[in-house]
């Protein structure tokens, strides 16, 4: 269990970087974005939906642990 949580920490700390390198120059980042939605578009079908499945399942996961967060910050901060 612990390494699971290593790699998520470490899989979060490194896409914080490559977006935090790329937010410093546009061009370099529409030169990324571009890369990967070609090789994207070059994906079996099947590559496409568990692409989009994964991305899905992180990006709601992000959403709800945010939500979270937040409803019980504004919870303590009622009660208190």
């Amino acid at each position: 269990m612990m390494k699971l949580l290593a790699w998520k920490r470490l899989i979060s700390f490194y896409l914080f970087l490559l977006v935090a390198q790329n937010m410093s120059s546009s061009a370099r980042a529409d030169n990324v974005f571009s890369y990967l939605k070609e090789k994207y578009e070059e994906m079996p079908e099947k590559g496409r939906f568990a692409a989009g499945a994964a991305a899905g399942f992180v990006g709601s996961r992000i959403a709800l642990r945010s939500a979270v967060t937040v409803i019980k910050v504004a919870g303590a901060a009622y009660i208190a």
